[in-house]
């Protein structure tokens, strides 16, 4: 305020009258407690530290990132003198010319410093070019605007009253530093200014309010399989607060309203088409459609690999961080991964074993290179034993389904009971060209003989789908089932297991061909 009308009494007069009036004026401006005009407010001045070029500056502040220290011009668009050494300024706003004419800009700075000015108070016109500026290592002293013809612009027409928008960018480094922005008005013509624009011709620029815009549309995901995570995302800008509200096939998901939307464990009904809606005040826009297909499992166990891989930890890491796999594949007969899949990849199996028998196990590993096989004591993931139960350990290596190379292939005995389930784990890292891995078990009908076949894929079954019970019994040549749940027959044409039309409680069911398998599921 005081400022204001120290220059309000310059302009006008120095009669004793005069005066008078102006001390009148300027306080009841106080004691009404007016606001300076709008074009009075300060400045912000934005410093970045150790930004080595002017270029460097700009993309800092084109990609938002947050300054190092922000500071409030209250006089002069000029930056303090010597503030550091190496360090970066911005300054934004708009300029509101005091007089219709023509304008030339001056900067002065130490040592890179440019000037852009928009036609209008927009920034989209800004000029693409400074309108001055001193260039590279080159320095001046102090509201110093006439060392370098660069320092002044070419005359700029502006109307009285209109407000323009502009940038100015200085990068300093040495250790002595200045910056200014000065201007000559139309009635002081072409004389050179001795001092930077007052910030009573200064306004801080706001983003102006803007409806919700899309930059990033949610991606359709191809390649999912049952009990996988589905992971969509949108970006958008728009006038803050901005509300999301995600749909499926056109249907409102409760509680979807994130940026980010994440369903876990997967089944085939979650299939669709997925959007999001964004709103605020100003109104609101619909993604595109993102089409979200799924692959069914069916029963069988998903073998997931991981490229580019040189340790078990990193692999045991990647699955921590939740990173997809590279790749997938079905086991539809073995507890086995195919030959020579790749080279420096890591492999992750895990679901549950349902031993057919009650009884003591061994079970083995066959690996080219690291493989490794845990084994929960019921059907929980928490349970697993936290120790790997047979390995086949760090750049050692076995050929296909060889279980007796080293010690560490087998198991020691583990007491397992039919019609349980239990959780497993299983690892693999390959270091070279041939690749294998399977786990192999003798069941306690097999007693200690070396087994020559991997656990077949029929005694294997995602995790989740736990058998709760199943009994079986023969009599007078019938096979008598207890079970809780659905009744499932394996298909071994198809390979699958099938779901058999009962209810529960005890069948006696005459089996067809020389073998049958069954289990339950919930």
């Amino acid at each position: 305020m005081k400022k204001y009308f120290r220059l309000l009494l310059k302009q006008t007069s120095t009669a004793p009258a005069l005066k008078r009036l102006a001390a009148s004026l300027s306080l009841l401006a106080l004691l009404l407690g007016l606001c300076a005009p709008s074009w009075a407010e300060p400045l912000p001045a934005f410093f970045y530290n150790n930004p080595v070029t002017i270029e460097r500056v700009k993309q800092w502040v084109e990609e938002e990132k947050a300054p190092d220290e922000e500071l409030l011009l209250s006089e002069y668009l000029e930056i303090p003198i010597n503030r550091a050494p190496h360090y970066g300024s911005f300054i934004r706003g708009l300029l509101v010319a005091p007089e219709t004419g023509t304008y030339y800009f001056y900067v002065s700075a130490d040592n890179d410093g440019q000037f852009y000015l928009s036609s209008d108070s927009s920034p989209e016109n800004l000029s693409s070019e400074p309108l001055c500026l001193v260039a590279g290592h080159n320095c001046t002293a102090s509201r110093v605007y006439d060392k370098y013809p660069a320092q002044k612009s070419a005359p700029v027409e502006l109307s009285a009253g209109n407000a323009y928008y502009f940038e100015a960018y200085h990068c300093d480094y040495g250790y002595d530093s200045n910056f200014s922005v000065a201007w000559a008005t139309p009635s002081m013509g072409d004389t050179l200014p001795s001092l930077p624009i007052s910030i009573e011709h200064a306004s801080v620029y706001n983003e102006p309010a803007s409806p919700p815009q899309i930059l990033i549309q949610p991606e359709a995901q191809k390649n999912l399989w049952e009990g996988d995570e589905l992971h969509l995302s949108v970006l958008a800008q728009g006038t803050a607060p901005l509300t999301y509200q995600w749909y499926k096939d056109g249907e409102e998901i409760a509680g979807a309203v994130g940026m980010l939307y994440r369903l876990q464990k997967l089944s085939l009904m979650d299939a669709g088409s997925y959007t999001v809606e964004i709103r605020n005040e100003l109104g609101s826009v619909m993604s595109e459609a993102a089409l979200v297909e799924i692959r069914p499992t069916g029963n069988l166990l998903q073998a997931r690999f991981y490229d580019k891989l040189t340790s078990l930890a990193q692999l045991k890491s990647r699955i921590a961080e939740g990173d997809s796999p590279d790749e997938r594949c079905l086991l539809e007969e073995h507890l086995e991964i195919p030959l020579n899949r790749a080279v420096n990849f890591g492999t992750f199996i895990s679901g549950l074993i349902l031993p057919p028998e009650t009884g003591t196990y061994y079970f083995y590993v066959s690996a080219d290179n690291d493989g490794q096989f845990y084994l929960s004591s019921d059907s929980s993931p928490e349970n697993l034993s936290s120790e790997p139960l047979c390995l086949v350990a760090g750049h050692n290596c076995t050929a296909s389904r060889v279980y007796d190379k080293y010690p560490a292939q087998k198991s020691a005995p583990v007491e397992l009971s039919a019609g349980n389930a239990y959780y497993f784990e299983a690892y693999h890292c390959d270091y070279g060209y041939d690749s294998n891995f399977s786990v192999a078990w003798a069941t306690p009908s097999m007693g200690d003989t070396l087994p020559s076949l991997p656990i077949e894929a029929l005694f294997l079954q995602p995790a989740g789908a736990v058998a709760p019970s199943l009994a079986y019994s023969w009599s007078g040549g019938l096979l008598e089932l207890t079970f809780t749940g659905t009744l499932q027959s394996y298909d071994a044409e198809q390979r699958l297991w099938v779901d058999l039309p009962t209810q529960g409680g005890t069948y006696e069911l005459a089996p067809e061909g020389k073998e049958r398998f069954f289990r339950t599921r919930n």
